[in-house]
């Protein structure tokens, strides 16, 4: 293993996810029995993991993977068949990241996946099955008082050149 970047443990098996190589590694508890998931197919096509982070196993054996260097959330099964793909969510609500890096992830019982992605400070976007954007989990509350109405109000009048200058 050249990088393991995230282990999921639930039922019988072990997932490994080696980062480094772009792969899974499944084994029993013990450690024995190692075989990788490591030819991925999407359509009929092979499928290459960039940088994944984190990984997530449903009881019903859906394979979930943060693949973070290609900025998508894959679902596959436990032959490495990619089963769903879920992208940067299509809608006006999700602010706070010019883009989608999910970095890990958890699925509930219904089915409502929570992601963590890198740049996003509002807290685990929340997504349905079907790749809907549900709104954030765990936001994180900023207090809005007079002053940082004023500097903001002030900011907003400033030319970047004075920007600048404020910053220094």
């Amino acid at each position: 293993m050249a990088s393991p970047s995230d282990l999921y443990v639930g039922g019988d098996a072990v997932y490994i996810l080696d980062g480094g190589n772009n792969r899974i590694i499944v084994t029993d508890p013990g450690f024995h029995n190692a075989r990788a998931i490591d030819n991925l197919q999407l359509d009929g096509n092979a499928y290459q993991m960039k940088e994944p982070e984190g990984i997530f196993v449903t009881p019903e054996n859906d394979i979930y993977v943060a693949d973070t260097g290609n900025s998508q959330i894959i679902v596959l099964n436990d032959e490495g068949s990619i089963l769903r793909v879920y992208q940067k969510p299509e809608s006006s609500m999700f602010v706070g990241a010019s883009s989608f890096v999910p970095v890990s992830m958890v699925v509930d019982r219904m089915g409502t996946i929570y992601v963590a992605c890198k740049g996003n400070p509002n807290g685990a976007a929340m997504l349905s099955q079907a790749g809907e954007f549900l709104g954030y989990f765990g936001i994180n509350k900023t207090p809005v008082n007079f002053q940082v109405v004023m500097e903001r109000l002030w900011r907003s009048l400033l030319s970047d050149k004075q920007k600048e200058g404020v910053a220094k």
